[in-house]
């Protein structure tokens, strides 16, 4: 399980806009909701893209705190074995040096583009190569799409880049449009 905090404070423009809390809480609200609504969608599809073992991960977002964010990203339950272990691979690595043999003794045939680069054709044992962790990209990339979904959305329900609301009233309720 991998676990990233966005805090309230990450940007000058979320620290000012924290400031209007008191005058606008359903906006700052909506804003918020709106933004990791946003994030948790990109995130899956941003993932699912550069590697194929994310789209069995599962995201959470949960808010933390005023304007913040906290992320959660863990492998499905243990139910679909196939689904968790690739997930678990992906955040967590894998050890090399394992060696995999052919059932009853047989031979293992190799892909076509393998045999292209120099493997013989058929195998009867290989050893399984190490697979590096992925953990801090990802939590690299989940960070920096939140903060950048929330100064997005806050723009968009009305605070100017410093943090600036003239003009504005506070929503009735709290709402999003995003999906």
């Amino acid at each position: 399980m991998l676990k990233m905090q966005v805090n309230s404070n990450a940007t000058k423009q979320m620290e000012s806009v924290i400031s209007k809390l008191d005058t606008f809480p359903n906006r700052i609200a909506s804003a918020q909701q709106s933004a990791l609504t946003r994030s948790a969608n990109q995130l899956v599809k941003q993932m699912e893209q550069r590697y194929r073992a994310a789209k069995h991960l599962q995201f959470r977002i949960d808010s933390s705190g005023v304007l913040g964010a906290k992320l959660t990203i863990s492998p499905p339950d243990q139910a679909n074995t196939n689904a968790y272990w690739a997930a678990t691979i992906l955040l967590k690595g894998r050890k090399g040096g394992q060696i995999v043999r052919a059932k009853r003794g047989g031979y293992m045939k190799l892909r076509q583009e393998s045999v292209m680069k120099g493997y013989p054709p058929y195998l009867q044992k290989f050893k399984m190569g190490k697979v590096e962790s992925q953990e801090q990209y990802i939590k690299y990339e989940s960070r920096e799409l939140i903060i950048k979904n929330i100064k997005y959305a806050i723009e968009r329900f009305g605070f100017g880049p410093k943090g600036g609301a003239q003009g504005l009233e506070d929503l009735s309720t709290i709402r999003s449009r995003a999906k």
